[in-house]
């Protein structure tokens, strides 16, 4: 067997043969040393032995010489010489010191301390480099003793060297070997464990160790010990395991653990058929275990979408479909609840489907094939007929197919909408224009409906003044009837409404017959060409507002002084600086001091709201890093988030806006504030912040996302005006003054942004605003983070 094929045992084995070796053969060239008392013709017959000794020791590749008290050599056998890199006779007569410089400084140390104690030295290890092989590092084991004449004085010492290189590679190799094994095992998350019969005992690998949660100091857990480290609903079929496991069968099963510190793993456990001695007893089991923790969580979340995907379908009337070589035909389940067909048979062919087309659509149906097989994209309407006799409306959509290079499809895939209700409600809704128009004569507002480029198609005046004569605004431009800054104001929101689908509201002033007035428009989407304005004269409304602005002001101002001195003194009073006289009145001081704070919250909110929208609170625009803003507002919040137990999950791209970064920050925080205030404990609030362009122009639009539960939709609008909040009891218990989001939709503004809301009751609210965004200063890199 070559060097390279022995085991770690092996080699130790030989190693240990090898120093038994050279024991006896210190003995043996020890007992020459009384051999001057002897008579010539038995030292003639000694200095043979001697001599066949040297040359059987070379035939065991053990080096062997003898010096004299000066080093220097008086025999040598031919492995040694050969080590050295020297003949027998150069060495003769010449010192260690002028033959081998480099181990000299190691070599003559230990035999000159051999000489003066006269004691033997075994087993040493030596290391250096030698003439016959300049500058490899070689190892040695080495025993030196001395040799005494009848007197007992040391006259000569005796050397056994033995050349251990290969063997200490070889360990190394093992070494790394055994590191590489560990590596592998961690990165990929498989453990190795045998169990020896010989012990009684279980060996674990570190990431054995790792996967168990197992502290690596401890000895690995054994019997029963092991056995409550397996879920308990687990642990009937890891008996079963141990029981194969024991009669040298192999297995293979997933296992539930639960570490130490409590925490749930999945496992994959495989194991070896054992091995078995002569009398047919195990001996030795070998297995691995795989951390399959995560494939488990994946797995498990495939299996929510797939249920979720199929509820989503149900509930959108939308049906897939798929086809593949292997496969063939699949259809969804709401395929078959479309078509009106148990989805326990299997899908019908290509020639069967023709029975399910309305007569009047199979030449639609024979495009859609068409299309299909070609690997083009599609969509069609057309009517189906279901197998009791009632006729459906689906519209039918493909994406391009996927072909191998000789151009045959593989996969391919389309889905079904039931748009019966739709149609009818079509249907309806052209039988009900003549009403709508008659409903809409009677409505006070002007109603205008609107192309994309800004042409009027119909107008209602209402009870409004129109500043031109009906006849001359449908048909024309707001670019022609309107002042310049007006119409480019409204064109604006009309295509902002028809991008993004969301209502557009807001106020303008407009001169009409030399006199002002302001009126207000809301700009909803109709189609992916035109919107429909209604504008409402909000002219009283604008002088009231005025009338509260300035009695809010003055009554804040009025206020704030008295309600700070109360609540210093009430705070003295609940701190115990002053003893209450009664348990009552401890209580009402409580009650007087959270008054008292939220009085004050509101004077503030309202002293705020109204000084930005007087134009009193300036807005100092600077270019400023929204990355950084977002992490101020983080830094404010992450307090009142921990003591929520709230996760906050950031994405903070370093986007370049002009910005007031203190009123940025207090936008933020107060979203922030809110959605934690109302999100559950244990839960995850993302704040993010992406470009996005309108027009010619760029806007960083920030998302704050929250798993509260839900803002109705007929409030998403009315959250940002003043007084408003959800539900009347949330200001006595979540705190808050109904202002927050006034003041927040008072600073966007301000920067020439925007700010709105979207929610879906039970599941969480997403506030939105944007600002514009510098250009030309962008890295695209992104900090991502969760606090």
């Amino acid at each position: 067997m070559n060097d390279d094929a022995k085991t770690k045992a092996e080699l130790v084995a030989e190693l240990q043969t090898l120093r038994a070796e050279n024991a006896v053969l210190k003995q043996q060239l020890s007992s020459q040393q009384n051999s001057d008392s002897a008579p010539s013709d038995l030292s003639v017959q000694q200095e043979e032995l001697l001599t066949g000794f040297f040359s059987a020791a070379t035939q065991s590749n053990v080096g062997l010489f003898i010096a004299d008290a000066d080093f220097r050599y008086l025999h040598i056998n031919q492995t040694l010489a050969d080590i050295n890199g020297y003949s027998i006779d150069f060495h003769l007569g010449r010192s260690v010191a002028e033959l081998l410089p480099d181990l000299a400084p190691t070599v003559t140390p230990l035999l000159e301390t051999l000489i003066q104690l006269g004691q033997s030295i075994s087993n040493l290890e030596v290391s250096g480099t030698t003439p016959s092989q300049p500058g490899v590092l070689r190892h040695w084991l080495t025993s030196y003793f001395p040799i005494r004449d009848q007197h007992d004085r040391i006259i000569a010492v005796g050397g056994i060297v033995l050349e251990i290189t290969q063997y200490k590679q070889t360990i190394e190799i093992l070494r790394q070997k055994e590191a590489d094994l560990r590596t592998a095992q961690r990165i990929a998350h498989v453990g190795s464990w045998h169990w020896d019969r010989s012990t009684q005992t279980s060996f674990w690998s570190e990431e054995t160790y790792r996967i168990h949660g197992w502290d690596l100091s401890q000895p690995p857990p054994q019997d029963a010990d092991l056995e409550r480290l397996i879920h308990p609903e687990d642990r009937s079929l890891y008996q079963e395991l141990t029981e194969r496991a024991s009669a040298g069968y192999s297995f293979e099963a997933d296992l539930r653990i639960i570490r130490p510190d409590g925490e749930l793993r999945s496992i994959e456990a495989r194991v070896e058929p054992g091995i078995f001695n002569g009398q047919g007893e195990l001996v030795r089991l070998f297995g691995t275990v795989l951390d399959v923790t995560e494939r488990k969580q994946v797995e498990e979340a495939l299996r929510r979408s797939e249920a979720a995907l199929r509820e989503a379908q149900r509930l959108a009337h939308v049906g897939s479909w798929s086809w593949t070589a292997e496969a063939g035909v699949v259809w969804s389940e709401e395929i078959y609840r479309i078509h009106g067909v148990d989805p326990a048979c299997p899908p019908p062919s290509s020639a069967e489907l023709t029975k399910y087309i309305h007569p009047d659509d199979l030449e639609t149906h024979q495009a859609i094939y068409q299309a299909t097989v070609m690997g083009k994209p599609y969509e069609f309407d057309l009517r189906i007929i279901r197998p009791d006799g009632e006729i459906r409306y689906v519209e039918a959509r493909g994406e391009p197919g996927v072909f191998n290079e000789q151009g045959y499809p593989i996969g391919l895939f389309g889905t079904v909408h039931d748009v019966t209700d739709r149609k009818r409600v079509e249907e309806k809704l052209r039988q009900s224009e003549a009403e709508i128009r008659a409903i809409l004569a009677a409505v006070p507002d002007m109603l205008i409906r609107v192309k994309k480029d800004g042409t009027r198609l119909f107008i209602s005046a209402g009870s409004l003044k129109s500043y031109k004569p009906l006849g001359q605004l449908i048909g024309s431009s707001v670019y022609d009837t309107l002042p310049p800054k007006t119409a480019a104001q409204r064109m604006i929101y009309v295509q902002r409404a028809i991008e993004t689908g969301n209502r557009q509201v807001y106020e303008y002033e407009i001169d009409i017959d030399g006199e002002t007035r302001y009126e207000e428009a809301r700009i909803v989407a109709i189609n992916e060409d035109e919107a429909l304005i209604v504008v409402r004269d909000v002219t009283e409304r604008h002088r009231i507002e005025q009338i509260k602005t300035e009695f809010i002001s003055v009554v804040s101002h009025e206020l704030r002084t008295p309600l700070t001195s109360i609540q210093v003194a009430l705070s003295l009073l609940d701190e115990g600086h002053v003893n209450p006289s009664s348990e009552d009145g401890q209580t009402m001081i409580h009650v007087a001091t959270e008054g008292v704070d939220r009085l004050v919250r509101l004077v503030n909110d309202i002293l705020d709201l109204e000084r930005l929208e007087s134009g009193r609170i300036r807005i100092k625009k600077q270019s400023c890093d929204a990355a950084d803003l977002i992490h101020t507002a983080i830094d404010q919040m992450k307090d009142l988030a921990n003591r929520s137990r709230i996760l906050l999950e950031v994405t903070a791209p370093p986007y370049a806006i002009q910005a007031d970064p203190d009123r940025i920050v207090q936008v933020l925080t107060n979203l922030l504030s809110n959605a934690i205030r109302f999100s559950p404990a244990c839960s995850a609030i993302e704040l993010s912040a992406e470009p996005i362009a309108r027009e010619k122009d760029s806007f960083l639009c920030f998302r704050v996302v929250d798993q509260g539960r839900g803002i109705p939709a007929d409030q998403l609008e009315r959250i940002f005006e003043r007084f408003q909040q959800v539900d009347a009891s949330d200001s006595r218990e979540k705190g808050g003054t109904g202002l927050g989001l006034a003041i927040c939709r008072s600073i966007v503004q301000q920067h020439g942004g925007q700010i709105w809301a979207e929610s879906c009751l039970g599941k969480g609210s997403t506030f939105y605003f944007t600002l514009p965004v510098l250009e030309n200063i962008v890295d695209g890199n992104e900090t991502h983070f969760t606090d």
